[in-house]
């Protein structure tokens, strides 16, 4: 029964993967060339998911035997810590993981934007050049993922983690795609412009997070101590549970700027960790949790600065634009842009990691897309439309007063030593009579 249901599967699927277009066709069979491409770009994300799974599997037993002293992993064994590593992939991909009565959502950005580089890189080698393998790509990299998420632990978000991996293999698809065959047309034109805009604005804003990261955890480095002292002994351990951490270093650097821009995040319901004001309650016993600024720090200045030093740095790329028409254009990509970002990183780094109040911890999408906008993109729309829009202004203006100075038709200037030539030229000046 089993190779019955095999066989008719593998003839539906080979069916369907007929019925794909290529470049040179609408509809109609694949050529052989096309099929070994197809088969091709199903093996690409397969390989990099295969590792990665294999990686995480390993770090995860490994940390286990790193941390095994531990009292809090008495009742773990390594079977344990290796169906870990299976769920520590399904949740760097969007699922979760369920240890004991507590739902973990949080995802780990760090694996999750390293599987995308490498599987961007990949596909850069290969260039995917048809819907038919994007669509192979697409469907090995869920099926792989929903394969493998049978060894994770129980209650593990194997449908979900499946979907999120096909998303991220999409998205590295449609990376190396426009790196390889940028689209053409006025409105990739405009995309592009924005994109080289705000990338090395992406690029500060981290830059800057990352400071202020940096900054909260020298200050807090007793509080960081004496938590870390808790769950491990010796140096093997604390290498371990700081890796765990590095793990969520991208989640902590978009907690950072939306602290900063003044949205703020959260560790639980109830709490509110915001540089116009802090609402702390308890907390759970995490390391990297000792460097949170405690409620008597506020910092009303900090979203007011960076709105003022991104409307600098948008002024000084205004430069670049000849005309108001362009600058208005890519200053609206830019703001729907920034908004975009602002709620996708938010999404991103949000989750849950524990039971009741713990399922709610990092920025909220909705408040951090609207501090974005207030404090990213207005001054992004100003500081590009802005000046060019002064410049009109000044040359309507300019304009009649040329024309107002301007003589008139049939007027000439009378230069001294000169006699002005007759105000109407058809007809001849009358010549005064001679008198003695």
């Amino acid at each position: 029964m089993t190779s019955i249901c095999l066989t008719n599967f593998g003839r539906v699927a080979s069916a369907c993967v007929r019925l794909f277009a290529t470049q040179n066709a609408t509809i109609g069979l694949m050529n052989t060339e096309e099929r070994s491409k197809c088969v091709a770009a199903a093996w690409t994300p397969v390989k990099v998911l295969a590792v990665a799974w294999i990686l995480v599997t390993a770090f995860a037993v490994f940390a286990y035997a790193a941390t095994v002293s531990s009292p809090t992993l008495s009742h773990v064994d390594w079977h344990d810590a290796a169906r870990a590593g299976t769920s520590i992939l399904l949740l760097s991909a969007g699922g979760s993981v369920d240890v004991g009565e507590a739902s973990i959502t949080l995802m780990p950005l760090s694996v999750t934007l390293l599987i995308w580089w490498f599987l961007y890189r990949s596909f850069l080698k290969f260039g995917v050049d048809s819907w038919a393998q994007a669509g192979s790509a697409a469907a090995s990299s869920f099926l792989f993922t929903l394969v493998t998420g049978v060894t994770a632990l129980p209650g593990a978000g194997r449908f979900v983690g499946a979907f999120g991996a096909a998303v991220v293999t999409t998205a590295a698809m449609a990376r190396a795609h426009w790196k390889l065959f940028r689209p053409q047309g006025r409105a990739w034109d405009v995309v592009e412009r924005s994109r080289s805009e705000l990338i090395p604005a992406w690029r500060a804003l981290a830059v800057i997070a990352a400071g202020f990261l940096a900054l909260a955890l020298v200050l807090g480095r007793s509080t960081i101590a004496t938590i870390n002292g808790y769950y491990v002994q010796g140096v093997m351990g604390t290498l371990m549970l700081t890796l765990v951490q590095l793990a969520y270093l991208p989640n902590l650097l978009v907690w950072g700027a939306s602290y900063m821009l003044g949205a703020g995040f959260s560790i639980g319901q109830g709490t509110s960790f915001s540089a116009l004001g802090v609402k702390s309650l308890q907390l759970p016993a995490i390391p990297v949790f000792g460097a949170l600024p405690g409620p008597d720090v506020r910092m009303t200045w900090l979203p007011i600065t960076v709105a003022f030093l991104a409307f600098g740095w948008f002024v000084w790329k205004s430069r670049r634009y000849s005309s108001l028409r362009e600058a208005s254009l890519t200053g609206a990509a830019c703001f729907a842009a920034i908004v975009v970002v602002g709620g996708a990183a938010s999404f991103l780094s949000s989750g849950g990691i524990g039971p009741g109040r713990m399922a709610d911890v990092g920025p909220s999408p909705l408040a951090l897309a609207l501090d974005f906008a207030l404090t990213l993109g207005i001054p992004c729309i100003l500081g590009l439309v802005g000046p060019r829009a002064i410049q009109e202004l000044r040359s309507r203006d300019r304009k009649p007063r040329e024309n107002a100075e301007e003589p008139e038709e049939g007027e000439r200037t009378v230069m001294k030593g000169f006699s002005s030539p007759p105000r109407f030229p058809g007809k001849a000046a009358a010549a005064k009579p001679l008198t003695r």
